[in-house]
């Protein structure tokens, strides 16, 4: 393992701010993992964070990239359509009240990645000039794939962005990918019970649109996606969820 930190240390000076902070974030957890198991290997680290961190099998499959990258002789689990995880309309109103127990940049972030569909590296890069407040809409600047989109702001969170609002060459959310990463677990926990990860916010974010009939080329744009296929995974779980809806209703009670 103190090699495949080395590794994630010396490739932190060649990647991207955002990508960075994501290799501190895997480092800070293998010390933890090293604290319980000094003598582990990356691939029981990965089921370490599976059964004790309660991790994802799309957040594994994002970690054992990282420890790949660095070298390290792991098998990513399978993770397909099925393990992506969603929250209900309930559920993210629960999340929500929660974070914003936690303070400003809590709430702001999960509003951004739950409300308006940003990945998380997206939600912490926004700037208060990427607001128009005038229109409600957001500009997302260099996603994935270095394009912009615009998308709209839903009006609470609008009014509550009002309040801080600051300088706009500031970021809204000034902290790092790791910290997002444990702060979005932290409020999901305590509000739900059960840990999610930022981007279970928005695969929630997309599952919703579609669910209350906003067509899927729209959602795409929203969402930032090059392909419709990527956006499809999401509609056929709506469709799959309908399907089942219409099904158990002609069934006796």
């Amino acid at each position: 393992m103190e090699e495949v930190v080395r590794a994630l240390e010396r490739k932190k000076g060649v990647v991207s701010e955002n990508t960075a902070d994501l290799y501190d974030a895997i480092i800070a957890l293998i010390r933890r993992y090293q604290q319980e198991k000094p003598d582990g290997d990356p691939q029981d680290f990965l089921a370490w964070l599976r059964q004790r961190r309660g991790w994802s099998l799309r957040s594994l499959r994002t970690a054992a990239y990282v420890l790949k990258s660095a070298g390290a002789n792991v098998k990513a689990p399978r993770a397909g359509a099925a393990a992506r995880e969603i929250l209900s309309a309930e559920e993210l109103a629960k999340v929500l009240e929660e974070a914003k127990k936690h303070g400003m940049h809590t709430y702001l972030l999960v509003g951004f990645m739950g409300l308006c569909g940003l990945r998380c590296g997206e939600a912490l890069n926004v700037t208060w000039g990427d607001i128009d407040f005038s229109s409600g809409m957001l500009t997302v600047r260099e996603g994935k794939g270095f394009k912009s989109r615009r998308v709209p702001i839903p009006k609470q969170l609008l009014e509550d962005l009002k309040l801080y609002r600051g300088q706009p060459d500031r970021r809204v959310v000034p902290r790092s990918y790791g910290w997002a990463w444990e702060r979005v677990r932290m409020v999901t926990q305590r509000a739900l019970g059960k840990a999610y990860t930022p981007h279970s916010l928005r695969h929630t974010y997309a599952t919703l649109l579609l669910h209350n009939g906003v067509d899927v080329y729209t959602v795409q744009q929203l969402l930032g996606h090059s392909s419709l296929a990527t956006t499809g995974v999401y509609l056929h779980y709506v469709n799959t969820e309908k399907a089942r809806s219409v099904i158990e209703k002609t069934l006796p009670g």
